[in-house]
């Protein structure tokens, strides 16, 4: 049955931005991972860079049956940047979480970024490494098996 959830006019907790370019192998398994997560109050906004594939069918198959997800399609590749920045332009959530379309997400992801950035308001970003890549993969990528996190005032200091 399809998940229909979301209220329209209501802002979710959490938009997840999703950019997508020729990625029909893959972009199926990255949005069931997210529709089943642990925590529900979410957007998904994915955005199609201009494919060459079947992505733009496989995103608006998934959209129809979950007014969650809000397909945005590119008419012409612009790059991730900018799909990024088109997802950020219309998210309605508190927080924003970044998705690849290659990638498939833990099951209790989002709930656990949510429960972390609730209990530690001193932190103003995070990110998470690679679960079942090598370490030696994941460190030569300057990702670690662990959270990585840093401050607000970390933040302000890198953008000045």
């Amino acid at each position: 049955m399809p998940n229909m959830s979301a209220s329209p006019g209501v802002a979710p907790s959490i938009s997840v931005i999703m950019p997508a370019y020729n990625v029909e192998r893959y972009i199926g398994d990255a949005i069931e991972s997210i529709l089943h997560q642990s925590f529900q109050d979410f957007e998904l906004i994915i955005i199609d860079d201009d494919s060459q594939d079947a992505t733009v069918d496989i995103i608006r198959s998934f959209a129809q049956s979950d007014r969650r997800i809000i397909p945005i399609v590119h008419a012409q590749n612009r790059g991730a940047a900018t799909a990024l920045n088109t997802g950020l332009a219309i998210a309605r959530g508190s927080l924003i979480a970044r998705m690849d379309s290659d990638d498939i997400a833990m099951p209790t992801r989002l709930e656990v970024q949510m429960r972390f950035l609730k209990s530690h308001p001193d932190v103003g970003a995070g990110a998470l490494g690679l679960e079942s890549a090598p370490l030696s993969m994941a460190l030569s990528y300057g990702m670690g098996p662990f959270a990585q996190a840093c401050t607000t005032d970390d933040l302000s200091t890198s953008i000045l």
